[in-house]
């Protein structure tokens, strides 16, 4: 209740309302931890089942992917450099950062390869949302983020396979699948929709 109520007090002020998002996120990581199983079984039933996470995920990329459209990629043409920059460098110092933190802090297997899955996954909505918040550079950083949705479909199990390969067994195959599934489809349908809307109807 304390979070909760202090990420809404905080956005009635206006020198603090960019810091609103970061606290809304510090309250639902407390309510997470204080209320895991309340918050896991609603009514006797598990929402953690594999097809229920599965369709979660998809609709997120999917209103993840309504952020993206194709005039994106025709704005990485505009700043190729910088967006090839900004993707080679997120899939090479997170997945390394990530593995660096599992061998200096030895956590255990399961914990190991979460930590590298999310190093080696591409960016999103959370980190738009960051630069709008810091006024950086923000059409580089919607190309940056569409490049490396795309790119993510064989990097991030390509990553995963050689960090964490060790921890446990990795099919790539069925990984990259997975991905594509995950990831691929849903955006693509998002941006197929968003050209429907904007370009065809013009």
């Amino acid at each position: 209740m304390f979070t909760v109520g202090l990420a809404m007090g905080i956005g009635r002020w206006e020198n603090l309302r960019p810091f609103s998002f970061t606290v809304w996120i510090i309250a639902g990581f407390v309510a997470a931890m204080i209320y895991s199983t309340e918050l896991i079984v609603w009514g006797g039933f598990n929402i953690t089942h594999k097809w229920i996470v599965f369709l979660v995920i998809q609709a997120t990329m999917f209103s993840m992917g309504t952020k993206i459209t194709l005039r994106d990629f025709i704005d990485v043409m505009k700043m190729p450099w910088g967006a090839f920059v900004g993707t080679f460098c997120h899939f090479l110092i997170m997945p390394l950062l990530g593995f660096s933190l599992t061998k200096i802090f030895s956590f255990p297997p399961e914990v190991a390869v979460g930590i590298i899955l999310i190093g080696s996954c591409s960016s999103g909505l959370s980190s738009t949302v960051m630069i709008y918040i810091s006024k950086a550079n923000l059409a580089l950083g919607i190309s940056v983020t569409a490049v490396s949705t795309l790119v993510a479909t064989l990097m991030t199990p390509l990553w995963v396979k050689v960090l964490a390969g060790s921890l446990i067994e990795i099919q790539l195959l069925s990984m990259i699948m997975d991905v594509i599934k995950i990831v691929l489809i849903p955006i693509g349908a998002a941006m197929l929709h968003d050209y429907l809307k904007t370009y065809a109807s013009a």
